[in-house]
């Protein structure tokens, strides 16, 4: 993909950094479409979301023939807007220990998952006191065992997330890289501008909002408009750090 130069007035970059998998979670798929993310692990519990087929989740625990799971960034929760401070307009940190997840902007909403002081939530909308914020990673759900198989390591290896967040590492350990990076995101398709836009955002805004580029791809919402914006935003853009992009 080739890039034109053009002037960037404002580039809003609105989701958090695609962390890498925490070594005390497994990584699992989804092996139809339409799976039910149940509040507890039971069939005849309420289902708060669904995978699709090949959606990978984070299991954290077993009971039975349950798996506990991280809900997805796609899904949504519920705070009290009462003890979070907003720290940019779609961002927010939390003021309490053990502050409940709700999966509804009411008490009578069922409790999701826990937030403790200082955690950052990424905030999507307001209703009457309660904040929207996205569900990863504070929140999770269980999924029944048959319903899930395990990532085997060889797709582990190829899962594009897990080499965006080694990129990335090895990018904020050698900023030299960094110019290596700039051309792949330069050339080729929009799938890999998509991956090494994604690696480039990481190392550059480091814990700055951004936009999941690559995810965006994978759901078809991603222009190439939108991903040359980004690559000249990120051109110009000087690092906490002071290294200066070229």
């Amino acid at each position: 993909m080739h890039f034109t130069k053009f002037s960037l007035l404002a580039f809003a970059l609105t989701t958090c950094l695609i962390a890498p998998l925490a070594a005390t979670t497994k990584v699992y798929k989804a092996t139809k479409d339409k799976v039910n993310i149940r509040l507890d692990s039971t069939s005849l519990s309420k289902s708060i979301g669904t995978l699709s087929s090949q959606d990978t989740v984070k299991v954290i625990d077993k009971k039975y023939n349950w798996y506990k799971i991280k809900l997805p960034s796609r899904l949504n929760c519920w705070v009290s807007s009462n003890f979070i401070k907003n720290e940019k307009k779609d961002r927010g940190i939390v003021k309490a220990n053990n502050l409940n997840i709700r999966s509804q902007p009411s008490l009578e909403g069922e409790i999701l998952g826990s937030l403790n002081e200082n955690d950052k939530i990424e905030i999507k909308n307001k209703k009457n006191g309660w904040l929207k914020i996205s569900c990863y990673p504070y929140a999770y759900g269980w999924v029944h065992s048959k319903l899930l198989e395990k990532v085997t390591e060889k797709e582990e290896k190829v899962n594009p997330y897990k080499k965006i967040a080694e990129l990335s590492q090895k990018g904020k350990n050698n900023p030299e890289l960094i110019s290596r990076f700039f051309a792949k995101a330069e050339s080729g398709s929009l799938e890999n501008s998509a991956l090494y836009l994604d690696v480039l955002e990481n190392i550059i805004l480091e814990d700055s909002p951004k936009l999941p580029f690559y995810y965006l791809f994978q759901e078809n919402k991603l222009s190439e408009d939108t991903a040359k914006k980004a690559y000249i935003f990120l051109k110009n853009h000087k690092g906490k750090n002071n290294i200066w992009v070229p």
